[in-house]
């Protein structure tokens, strides 16, 4: 190819070609063939090259040193090693080199460089312009470095330093200490000017223009402080304050106008002011004050300091095995007026984690970051962020994903011998799971594409190992690591290839045999050696054969050059003779080395002449098996040439069938010899022995015949004599051809075939007569789960069934169903199918009629359709008519198409009603009534004869227990009266009179005065009938129960009352066991149990109850279970008020007459207004 600037041309030659010569390639050691030169020198910052060819056959492998060290890692080797390329060269990259090839067949070639690195000039310190003020002074500086070593040269507005006539450079006031340096001091106004500084060497130059500039200004604030500045505590800040002005402006700063000095403050030296670790009191306004001897100027601006952001919930480590997820959470807070700016972002190794990556994904409800199929390189440290805007906290976790190693890396043949090669490597990362060892593997020429195991289980500390080697082959290697994990990927496989010279094989055709399957032939087979054990070229196999019994001279022998070939066929025209056989390898340089093995073989096998003897059947025949026993010669066991096996006795054949179907049940069993069970445990010394053997996989209730016969390999002898036997009924298999023929909202129709055992071909139009039936079952399924497994009822008694309907199912759920078919052995083998019920759909409730109607018993019955789009659940809804309870429901009926309703009463009429649902939407048919047979309960006396009996006993127990009670009053009235002694302030009392004069009063006239002028006569209301004087109401409170010895308010001891009962100061008359309540108008006597209660009705004298007829005594508010005195003697009217007596216009709360008008306080009343020993209960 030619090529300049402007074009290039392509010209092709014809092509020719290298032919080595030779077998092998000759092998030579690296040879020194060309490089750079020793001494070289490149410049700084160009790429620099140097080159190192070797020859060698195998090809040397080059390497290079720098100071007799590695070279740096930046460095680049190219070109298999011959080119070294240092990028961006530097001083510190000059020294010596060296770089040597190598290969397996002799010592190392060398060649050494030394690089020199020169440049042109470059900056150390350039000089920058200068504005300053009158009176000051300045420095400019010029450094530059190169090699060689750069001359200075300066220049004042364009002209050389040393012919400048600027007054200044010419004065006092200009210094100049070293090449370097230039210093002006005490300017004025009139010192500007241009400056130009030039460095160079050999290679080049490098030059700076700069300018002073001297100027008197007032200061000005150029960039004053932020006016609102946000910032969280902890951090530093600095507020700005760039000024302007000539002399400098002199910066102060004030916080709420107060100077700020030192700490945490510093003023920075162009204004700024710092602020190191700022907390929450550091907010406030902050002025920047600037000022010069010409003036000054002032800014401020507002800092704010919010509380720093946190982490409240940090991420943890995690520890995963690759291709597993990885989920790191965090939360943070932050303060509360910067909540809304609040994010949470997450880092991998500092850096952020982009969307590119899809298997990384943020949760942004929980923040979480979740790393799916998780791979090696995932490990690392990631950190969680939460930021506001103005800080951040971070809390940092290690992921370390646990993966199968990498491949071993820079794989090389160290040393290639003849019968071992050893490889070396460098192990790679193992991914975070130590290496436990390493595998090296080898193709060769002859299956480049097949790699084989050379060793395993090499040490992990180890970066070397040894493969064994055969001759006359090509080798190449490689090496896997493995860890806990897996085994890594194979490395690169060894550039060199390791040969092997040829060698006499090592061994030689194994698995030699003879084959009897073809008559009047002897057949030889062998396993084939490949090519790897050839160990050379011209392989062949040489085979002898000989026929037992003859001389060697009719050993013939058989050369077969092909190596793939297995098999050898020989004509011998003899049925099982013996042989002596044997096949050795052999190539180009020689027989093989293992000893020659000699094999012997039988020719062709025939039919044998040999029978079974005397084959017979145990009595106890099952319904699937039945035990065999016969005799055998074990000395026919053994081959040999005249043995009536002909052939290698493999065992025996059962053969066996139904009577009269044989075309139909014909079976075969084998019995191998290793199989052979002798009939009694011991053996006879004899050779014929007897065996047994179970035979297995019969059909039930049937006859059966069987015979035997004797095996060889390849033939079986004639048949022993026939015998017959008869199985038992047994259970049967499962059925056939299990289906789903329909599926609906509840239901699912399920169809099948009879079982095998009852196939009809077998026992023809009575194939039924062998099964009972069939149960049925179902369960729900839900995922791996299964529900409980339930039975269809009634199970199905028909043998010629072949479907059924499993009703009462849920709408869209899954079943598992069920079929055992039984007979009277029980039930057969399971078998099952899983369907789901479709979703709901309309139904309409069929009609139905009401029969078999009795006392208690309705027969409901119906006829339904079994609809894919409809319910198939029925029940019945009832009640008595007219109810208005609501109706009753019989239990579901999925199975029949009736259902009796039971318990019913009598007589009755009943509303009915059928109901059929799919479990979503019900369908209810119409009300029709039915009255059930006999007589109603409410009219039959049978029927309520318990009723009645309780009703005659409740009576008889009501009369006794009244005549008890007239009786007992009676004994109470006839017993006489208690005598009373009077003492203390009870000053009298009334007592009835005793049964015989109860006519009269009997009273005490003392005592009877002080209780008549105590009544309180607003308590009784008036009646003129009782008009008779008051000595009538001296027994007003007499009760009749006082009579009772046992329960009398007096001491019969000391014969008169005590005085603790009667209470002055409250008018109230108080006994323990019975107590008068002028409070209330209440009495209450805790003993006797039929005494007035504050619960009873309180009369008033309204009630026409309370008015009897005027023969009758008449008895004012009297109570149940208080009694009073049944008449009222007559007293004189002369110191009665008839305005007492008149009827109440009001009442109190408890229903007691209220008077209306004023009246004096009773004589002999105490200051209460109320008389001792009266109550406001009348």
């Amino acid at each position: 190819m030619a090529i300049n600037y402007f074009m290039r041309r392509n010209t092709y030659d014809k092509a020719n070609y290298i032919l080595p010569s030779g077998s092998s390639p000759v092998k030579r050691p690296a040879e020194y063939l060309w490089a750079s030169p020793s001494d070289h020198f490149g410049l700084r910052g160009e790429t620099f090259k140097l080159k190192c060819i070797f020859s060698g056959n195998p090809t040397p492998e080059v390497f290079w040193l720098k100071n007799k060290a590695d070279l740096p890692d930046y460095y680049e080797v190219s070109l298999g090693g011959q080119e070294l390329t240092i990028p961006n060269l530097t001083e510190e990259d000059a020294g010596p080199y060296e770089c040597y090839g190598t290969n397996t067949q002799g010592p190392r070639a060398f060649r050494n460089f030394v690089i020199r690195v020169e440049s042109k000039p470059y900056w150390e310190e350039e000089p920058k312009d200068v504005e300053t003020s009158v009176g000051a002074s300045t420095t400019f500086i010029c450094k530059a470095k190169g090699y060689p070593e750069p001359k200075i040269a300066w220049f004042v507005n364009g002209i050389k330093l040393e012919e400048s006539t600027v007054p200044i450079v010419r004065s006092e006031r200009f210094i100049k200490p070293d090449a370097n340096n230039i210093t002006f001091v005490q300017l004025n106004k009139n010192d500007h000017m241009v400056l130009q500084c030039n460095a160079s060497n050999i290679h080049g130059y490098v030059f700076a223009d700069v300018y002073l500039n001297i100027l008197e200004e007032e200061p000005a604030i150029i960039v004053p402080p932020a006016k609102e500045l946000k910032v969280a505590e902890g951090r530093d800040i600095e507020l700005t304050c760039i000024t302007s002005g000539k002399p400098d402006p002199i910066i102060t700063w004030r916080k709420e106008g107060e100077q700020i000095t030192g700490g945490r403050y510093q003023i920075q030296q162009n204004g700024n002011l710092h602020v190191q670790n700022v907390v929450l009191s550091d907010a406030g306004n902050y002025t920047c004050h600037a000022y010069n001897k010409y003036n000054f100027d002032e800014a401020w601006g507002i800092l704010i300091v919010r509380a720093k952001t946190r982490t409240v919930q940090k991420p943890g480590g995690l520890e995963v095995t690759a291709g597993s997820d990885a989920k790191f959470t965090c939360s943070g807070t932050t303060d509360f007026a910067e909540i809304k700016n609040l994010r949470i972002s997450w880092l991998k190794d500092n850096k952020p984690i982009t969307t590119n990556d899809q298997r990384m994904t943020q949760n942004f409800q929980d923040n979480s970051l979740t790393i799916s199929g998780t791979i090696a390189r995932d490990s690392g440290t990631y950190t969680c962020v939460v930021s506001n805007g103005l800080d951040n906290a971070t809390a940092g976790a290690i992921l370390t994903v646990k993966d199968k190693p990498d491949p071993p890396i820079s794989v090389a043949l160290i040393t290639c011998g003849e019968t071992e090669a050893e490889i070396s490597w460098t192990k790679g990362a193992s991914n975070n799971a130590p290496i436990q060892y390493f595998i090296i593997q080898y193709n060769t020429s002859f299956s480049p594409d097949e790699w084989f195991m050379g060793a395993s289980n090499v040490l992990a500390t180890q970066n070397s190992g040894e493969v064994k080697l055969t001759p006359w082959v090509e080798y190449n290697f490689r090496v896997l690591a493995t860890n806990k994990i897996g085994i890594s990927e194979p490395s690169y496989h060894t550039e060199t290839v390791c040969k092997t010279n040829a060698a006499r094989p090592s061994k030689n055709p194994e698995n030699v045999r003879t084959i009897g399957d073809k008559r009047n032939y002897l057949i030889i087979e062998w396993t084939p050696m490949p090519p790897i054990e050839h160990n050379g070229q011209q392989f062949k196999y040489i085979l002898t054969i000989q026929r037992e019994g003859q001389g060697l001279d009719q050993v013939t022998p058989v050369t077969i050059s092909e190596w793939s070939q297995f098999r050898y066929e020989k004509q011998t025209n003899d049925i099982f003779t013996p042989y002596l056989i044997t096949i050795k390898a052999n190539n180009e340089a020689g027989d093989s080395t293992a000893p020659v093995q000699e094999y012997r073989g039988f020719s062709a096998e025939d039919i044998p002449t040999a029978m079974v003897a005397n084959l017979e059947v145990d009595q106890q025949v099952s319904d699937s098996s039945v035990t065999f026993y016969w005799e055998w010669d074990d000395n026919l066991n053994k081959p040999y040439a005249s043995s009536p096996v002909k052939g290698i006795f493999r065992g025996f054949k059962i053969q066996y069938w139904v009577r009269g179907k044989k075309d139909l049940t014909f079976q075969e069993a084998e019995i191998l010899l290793s199989d052979l069970t002798l009939r009694n445990a011991r053996r006879k010394k004899r050779a014929t022995q007897s065996y047994k053997y179970v035979l297995t996989g019969l059909l039930g209730y049937q006859n059966y015949e069987a015979q035997m016969r004797v095996v060889n390999t390849y033939y079986a002898g004639p048949p022993s004599v026939i015998t017959s036997f008869t199985t038992e009924l047994g259970v049967t298999g499962p059925v056939r051809n299990l289906r789903i023929a329909q599926t609906g909202s509840n239901f699912i129709l399920l169809a099948w075939d009879p079982p095998e055992v009852v196939d009809q071909l077998l026992f023809g139009s009575n194939w039924y007569n062998l099964l009972s039936g069939y149960d049925i079952g179902y369960q729900t399924v839900s995922g791996l789960d299964l529900g409980n497994l339930q039975e269809k009822i009634p199970d199905l008694t028909d043998p010629r069934t072949n479907d059924t309907y499993v009703n009462g199912l849920v709408y869209s759920t899954k079943y598992r169903l069920y079929v055992w078919p039984k007979n009277t052995k029980g039930r057969g083998e399971v078998s099952f199918i899983e369907a789901s019920t479709s979703g709901p759909g309309s139904s309409n409730a069929p009609s139905f009629n009401m029969k078999d109607v009795n006392q208690t018993f309705i027969n409901v019955t119906w006829n339904l359709k079994m609809d894919p789009k409809s319910g198939t659940v029925i029940y019945i809804e009832y009640r008595k008519e007219g109810s208005v309870y609501e109706f009753q429901r019989t239990p579901d009926e999925v199975a029949k198409q009736w259902r009796a309703i039971t318990e019913l009463d009598d007589g009755t009429t009943y509303e009915v009603r059928l109901v059929l649902t799919d479990g979503n939407s019900p369908s209810t048919s119409s009300i029709q009534t039915v009255r059930t047979l006999g007589v109603a309960a409410a009219y039959s006396l049978g029927a309520n004869f318990i009723w009645f009996i309780g009703l005659i006993l409740s009576l008889l127990i009501i009369i006794g227990v009244v005549v008890f009670i007239i009786m007992c009053r009676r004994v109470t009235k006839h017993k006489p009266p208690p005598q009373s002694k009077l003492n203390g302030n009870y000053e009298g009392s009334v007592h009835k009179k005793s049964a015989s004069s109860l006519d009269k009063p009997y009273y005490d006239d003392e005592g009877y005065d002080r209780y008549r002028h105590g009544y309180d006569q607003d308590d009784q209301p008036y009646d003129e009938r009782y008009d008779d004087g008051a000595d009538a109401y001296n027994n007003r409170y007499y009760d009749d129960d006082y009579r009772d010895d046992e329960k009398r308010p007096y001491d019969d001891d000391r014969k008169h009352y005590d005085d603790d009962r009667y209470s002055d100061d409250r008018g109230r008359y108080t006994d323990e066991p019975r107590r008068y309540s002028d409070d209330r108008g209440r009495y209450d006597d805790d003993e006797d149990d039929g005494g007035f209660r504050d619960g009873d009705r309180r009369p008033s004298d309204r009630d026409d109850h309370y008015y009897p007829d005027d023969d009758k005594n008449y008895e004012p508010y009297q109570k149940r279970g208080y009694d009073r005195t049944p008449s009222y003697e007559k007293r004189p009217m002369d110191d009665v008020d008839y305005d007492q007596y008149r009827e109440p216009g009001k009442f109190d709360s408890d229903g007691n007459p209220i008077s209306t008008r004023p009246r004096p306080a009773p004589s002999g009343a105490n200051g209460s207004g109320h008389v001792p020993g009266t109550s406001s209960f009348v």
